[in-house]
């Protein structure tokens, strides 16, 4: 089983119910899909030489100005404005490259090559028996996510756990779309602010595009006397489609649990809450 742990915008608590979950798993790969980004593995630290490393590639045109005619077919045929033609040579642009080839089927005179460009590397860590964390994480300035994350969920096909916990990156972008796909239930981290609630909508519009089952986590709750002008009753209003699987409070010492890098789900009282998680989307999922 593949369950995603999502949300609209960063902040929300998502990364510190992905780790609980699998804290609370007996065998379980936990993957940060969140390569812009990754934090899951500050949860647990491990000695360099525990850790295993892949580099993650993609394909890049390079184009030999000896057997290019300067035709402009290339440019024409990349529908990604990766390259353009000159009256004296060839530009290429890696980072809009989407390493598809059509350049290179294009090229009349086999003067387009691919060639690998490293954009980001994996890490692989089992921090106590049981526990697998996949770690990708893009190369400075390397603007595409997709490539690392579709590496990372090939690791997670070819390894075939029982269960899985894939921490998305945030947002509604193609990142999330990539993570997402083939998972069994998403849970949607929000919390109940103006930019929480709107950026909640926008998931819960989106998982249900992707037609994946999904539950909403509802981080950072406070009285609704506190703060007048925040629309409390919102996500419940938002969530009349998708069960409300639970409710963390908006307290200090879970930040300062989580800024120490010690896991919600180690707190016996919350350990049992998030196994009762686990199992209603084991339950959800079967049904």
């Amino acid at each position: 089983m593949k369950i995603a742990v999502a949300s609209g915008k960063g902040g929300t608590g998502k990364t510190m119910v992905a780790v609980s979950l699998a804290e609370v798993a007996e065998e379980v790969w936990l993957v940060d899909c969140d390569v812009d980004a990754p934090n899951a593995h500050l949860f647990y630290p491990c000695k360099c030489e525990d850790e295993v490393t892949e580099r993650v590639s993609v394909e890049v045109p390079r184009v030999s100005d000896e057997a290019c005619t300067r035709c402009g077919m290339c440019a024409d045929a990349c529908m990604f404005g990766a390259i353009a033609v000159l009256s004296h040579r060839v530009l290429t642009f890696p980072e809009l490259c989407i390493s598809c080839g059509a350049c290179q089927i294009a090229c009349p005179t086999g003067a387009v090559r691919l060639e690998k460009r490293n954009v980001g590397t994996i890490s692989r860590t089992s921090p106590r028996a049981g526990l697998t964390v996949l770690s990708g994480r893009l190369d400075v300035g390397e603007p595409r996510a997709v490539p690392v994350i579709e590496r990372m969920k090939l690791m997670l096909d070819d390894a075939s756990p029982e269960l899985a916990v894939l921490d998305c990156p945030p947002g509604t972008s193609c990142p999330v779309v990539h993570a997402l796909e083939d998972v069994d239930f998403c849970v949607l981290v929000a919390e109940p602010t103006k930019g929480g609630i709107h950026d909640l909508a926008l998931s819960l519009e989106l998982v249900s595009l992707l037609d994946v089952p999904s539950g909403v986590v509802l981080n950072k709750c406070i009285n609704k006397c506190i703060n007048k002008c925040i629309d409390h009753d919102a996500p419940e209003r938002l969530c009349a489609s998708v069960p409300v699987l639970m409710e963390i409070p908006y307290d200090d010492g879970i930040a300062r649990l989580c800024s120490a890098g010690i896991p919600l789900a180690h707190i016996p009282r919350w350990r049992e809450r998030f196994e009762s998680l686990l199992s209603r989307i084991e339950r959800e999922v079967s049904a």
